[in-house]
């Protein structure tokens, strides 16, 4: 018998590598079970002899059915498709699938809501939308034109300004960048205040309420 490497034996010089496993004869652990190994493992050899002779039974049956199921399989379908948590064997492709599906939900919804929140925050800034201080300004439409003022003032002097020139800077604000809204209403209602004045010649003081009406109250 030729001698093996100093040292050792051929056996125990043998390695697996990534490619060849370590046979079962040169394992050392094949021969150091544990007694719960070995129960274990005499648990499934006798569940393969079961499984084997069903299929042997159905096999050499005269009577056979024309299609015969094989329990090792059938078992080894439920186990992969309805119990799943007792023979689950974590892979990397499965804890990459968890990762992205427990995951993957929440950073959606987060992308969600946060473009929502940008979106309406820069409609605020536009002045299309009302912020906390309540602040909106939106281009006056035929019908408000068109509704009688009331201010609860007795008597109330209220004034409706339906002129084209209104309407023309009503169609120019609205074509305007939105950050720009809130300075242009200011210099709007300066330019009404002092036509109105000019106009009527009793002193008035003119406020632009929310729904684009001019109210007039003497001073």
């Amino acid at each position: 018998m030729a001698a093996g490497p100093a040292g050792g034996s051929a056996a125990e010089a043998y390695r697996p590598n990534r490619y060849v496993s370590l046979p079962a004869e040169l394992d050392p652990a094949t021969y150091d079970a544990s007694p719960e190994k070995r129960r274990a493992e005499a648990e499934r050899l006798a569940i393969r002899a079961r499984l084997k002779r069903q299929y042997q039974l159905q096999l050499n049956d005269p009577h056979r059915p024309a299609v015969i199921e094989d329990p090792a399989l059938i078992r080894w379908a439920y186990a992969r498709t309805q119990n799943v948590y007792p023979t689950f064997r974590p892979t990397p492709k499965t804890s990459f699938l968890g990762v992205v599906s427990a995951v993957g939900p929440i950073l959606f919804w987060i992308y969600v809501f946060k473009a929502d929140r940008d979106r309406k925050e820069k409609l605020i800034q536009e002045g299309y939308l009302p912020d906390n201080k309540g602040f909106s300004w939106q281009p006056p439409t035929e019908k408000q034109f068109e509704m009688p003022c009331s201010d609860g003032r007795k008597p109330p002097q209220c004034v409706q300004y339906q002129s084209a020139t209104l309407r023309k800077i009503s169609e120019h604000l609205a074509k305007e960048p939105g950050s720009l809204f809130k300075n242009k209403v200011q210099s709007w209602h300066r330019h009404m205040s002092s036509e109105l004045r000019e106009g009527d010649g009793m002193g008035p003081t003119a406020q632009l309420v929310p729904n684009h009406r001019i109210w007039m109250a003497q001073e």
